[in-house]
Protein backbone atom coordinates (compact mmCIF):
# COMPACT_ATOMS: atom_id res chain seq x y z
CA UNK A 1 0.00 0.00 0.00
CA UNK A 2 1.53 3.42 -0.99
CA UNK A 3 0.68 6.20 1.59
CA UNK A 4 1.25 9.58 -0.55
CA UNK A 5 1.32 13.12 1.51
CA UNK A 6 0.70 14.99 -1.70
CA UNK A 7 -2.30 16.45 -0.16
CA UNK A 8 -3.53 17.75 -4.40
CA UNK A 9 -3.09 14.17 -5.32
CA UNK A 10 -5.35 12.62 -2.39
CA UNK A 11 -7.99 15.41 -2.93
CA UNK A 12 -7.69 14.59 -6.96
CA UNK A 13 -8.48 11.03 -5.91
CA UNK A 14 -11.79 11.85 -4.23
CA UNK A 15 -15.68 12.37 -5.77
CA UNK A 16 -14.84 15.83 -4.54
CA UNK A 17 -11.87 16.25 -6.18
CA UNK A 18 -13.25 14.81 -8.94
CA UNK A 19 -16.27 17.09 -8.96
CA UNK A 20 -14.28 20.32 -8.38
CA UNK A 21 -12.49 19.46 -11.72
CA UNK A 22 -15.55 19.22 -13.68
CA UNK A 23 -16.51 22.44 -12.04
CA UNK A 24 -13.73 24.45 -12.43
CA UNK A 25 -13.94 23.74 -16.28
CA UNK A 26 -17.31 25.01 -16.49
CA UNK A 27 -17.98 28.49 -18.16
CA UNK A 28 -20.14 29.30 -15.36
CA UNK A 29 -17.62 28.66 -13.08
CA UNK A 30 -15.07 30.80 -14.82
CA UNK A 31 -17.31 33.71 -15.14
CA UNK A 32 -18.00 33.61 -11.55
CA UNK A 33 -14.38 33.65 -10.32
CA UNK A 34 -13.75 36.62 -13.46
CA UNK A 35 -16.62 38.65 -11.80
CA UNK A 36 -15.70 37.51 -8.08
CA UNK A 37 -12.03 39.04 -9.08
CA UNK A 38 -13.53 42.65 -10.65
CA UNK A 39 -15.73 42.81 -7.68
CA UNK A 40 -12.65 42.64 -5.71
CA UNK A 41 -11.20 45.10 -7.10
CA UNK A 42 -13.80 47.52 -7.32
CA UNK A 43 -13.97 47.55 -3.05
CA UNK A 44 -10.46 48.17 -2.71
CA UNK A 45 -9.86 52.09 -1.38
CA UNK A 46 -9.05 54.47 -3.89
CA UNK A 47 -5.39 54.90 -3.38
CA UNK A 48 -4.28 58.32 -1.96
CA UNK A 49 -0.26 57.67 -1.37
CA UNK A 50 1.99 54.97 -2.96
CA UNK A 51 1.33 52.72 0.25
CA UNK A 52 -1.76 52.29 -0.20
CA UNK A 53 -1.44 51.74 -4.08
CA UNK A 54 1.40 49.21 -3.34
CA UNK A 55 -1.45 47.81 -0.90
CA UNK A 56 -3.66 47.28 -3.43
CA UNK A 57 -1.86 45.60 -5.95
CA UNK A 58 -0.32 43.22 -3.64
CA UNK A 59 -3.88 42.51 -2.71
CA UNK A 60 -4.90 41.80 -6.40
CA UNK A 61 -1.74 39.88 -6.73
CA UNK A 62 -3.18 37.96 -3.71
CA UNK A 63 -6.60 37.12 -5.28
CA UNK A 64 -5.25 36.81 -8.85
CA UNK A 65 -2.94 33.53 -7.21
CA UNK A 66 -5.98 32.48 -5.64
CA UNK A 67 -8.12 31.91 -8.36
CA UNK A 68 -4.98 30.32 -9.89
CA UNK A 69 -5.23 27.75 -7.46
CA UNK A 70 -8.91 27.10 -7.83
CA UNK A 71 -8.66 26.64 -11.11
CA UNK A 72 -6.05 24.14 -10.84
CA UNK A 73 -6.35 22.52 -7.35
CA UNK A 74 -6.54 19.25 -8.79
CA UNK A 75 -3.99 19.71 -11.54
CA UNK A 76 -0.68 18.21 -10.85
CA UNK A 77 2.28 20.24 -9.85
CA UNK A 78 4.67 20.62 -12.70
CA UNK A 79 6.12 23.67 -11.63
CA UNK A 80 9.77 23.95 -9.95
CA UNK A 81 10.09 25.60 -6.57
CA UNK A 82 10.43 28.78 -6.47
CA UNK A 83 14.08 30.01 -5.93
CA UNK A 84 15.05 31.44 -2.44
CA UNK A 85 16.33 34.58 -4.68
CA UNK A 86 13.72 34.47 -6.86
CA UNK A 87 12.95 37.82 -5.89
CA UNK A 88 16.60 39.46 -6.39
CA UNK A 89 16.16 37.80 -10.36
CA UNK A 90 15.76 41.45 -12.16
CA UNK A 91 16.02 39.02 -15.21
CA UNK A 92 13.27 37.36 -15.21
Amino acid sequence: MHISLDHKKRYRETMFGKLWTEAATTEWFQQGLQTALLEFRTQLPQPIDIGTASANEMKTQGAEKMVRILLNLTEQNTDPKPRLNQNLDFNS
